[in-house]
């Protein structure tokens, strides 16, 4: 005879999982975030385009450098011999070694190591009571160029009362009359204060007026040696560099879209109390080369 179980008896033996059949289980949400496109894979950069080199100087030869026929001219571009004075109080004549104009002293232009040196050197008997022969390049109807990129590497010189520079004005060609502004000073030391430079340029106004822009900077590294110095030339903007560190920008002035010439020279004494009156010694400018590219390398 089958035993009959009690109901509550049962129930109590169904296993406690089953218990829980009946409760609703929620199923685990899966995320559904929106859907963002995947990023668009890097484009690589445009190339740079490669600078180009318009003019080069490298002064390996004193007759590839300023002989007559090379790319560089030793007469002074600003007036007469006697007249080479650019400011009231210099004391310098520029030889023109490549017209036989030495003014009874000595060539000024010496070429060893691929250096070339500018040598500043006192003299008696000069006209116009200068008493220092000193010289100076320019590619004034040789060549110019209408924005780029300068670099030169120089090393100034010592003592008191000498001024070394690198500038450019406007070229109207060989033989061309002198068109003042603009300029651009690109280095200009005092020799006293050889790790100090006044870089500026000069445009004219909309009154016709001179406008100079311009400041001291401070060039890194030790005075007695050797510096690449940088200029670069955009329609926009003007940069100066020394040793690849830039110095000082500025928007570039109204008047610069004319063909420039590029020209050193070591000027002697001046009236100022930043030049002043040289020392009587003998100094000399010296440049390892001198470049130009259509941009900035």
């Amino acid at each position: 005879m089958r035993r009959l179980i009690p109901v509550a008896l049962l129930l109590s033996t169904i296993p406690a999982v089953f218990a829980f059949s009946a409760t609703k289980r929620h199923p685990r949400v899966h995320p559904h975030p929106k859907k963002v496109p995947a990023p668009a894979p890097a484009q690589p950069a445009a190339p740079a385009v490669p600078a180009t080199l318009l003019f080069s100087q490298e002064f390996n030869s004193y007759e590839t450098a300023v002989v007559p026929g090379t790319n560089v001219l030793t007469s002074w571009p600003l007036g007469s011999d006697a007249d080479s004075k650019a400011t009231v109080g210099e004391v310098e004549i520029y030889c023109d070694v490549q017209m036989g104009k030495l003014w009874g002293g000595p060539n000024p232009f010496k070429v060893a190591d691929g250096i070339l040196t500018i040598t500043a050197q006192p003299v008696t008997g000069l006209p116009a009571g200068l008493t220092y022969t000193s010289g100076m390049i320019c590619t004034a109807g040789k060549f110019s160029f209408q924005t780029g990129y300068v670099e030169a590497s120089i090393r100034v010189p010592g003592g008191t009362g000498f001024w070394p520079a690198l500038w450019m004005m406007q070229d109207t060609g060989p033989g061309g009359a002198v068109v003042w502004p603009p300029e651009v000073d690109i280095v200009q030391c005092s020799s006293r204060i050889p790790n100090e430079s006044y870089v500026a340029t000069y445009s004219k106004s909309s009154t016709g007026s001179v406008n100079e822009q311009g400041g001291f900077v401070t060039l890194p590294g030790p005075a007695d040696g050797f510096h690449v110095h940088g200029f670069e030339w955009t329609t926009t903007t003007l940069n100066w560099y020394c040793d690849g560190k830039l110095l000082r920008t500025q928007p570039t002035p109204s008047g610069f879209n004319v063909p420039m010439f590029l020209m050193f020279n070591l000027a002697v004494g001046d009236d100022g109390d930043w030049i002043r009156k040289p020392d009587g010694s003998t100094q000399s400018l010296s440049i390892d080369y001198l470049r130009v590219w259509d941009h900035k390398p």
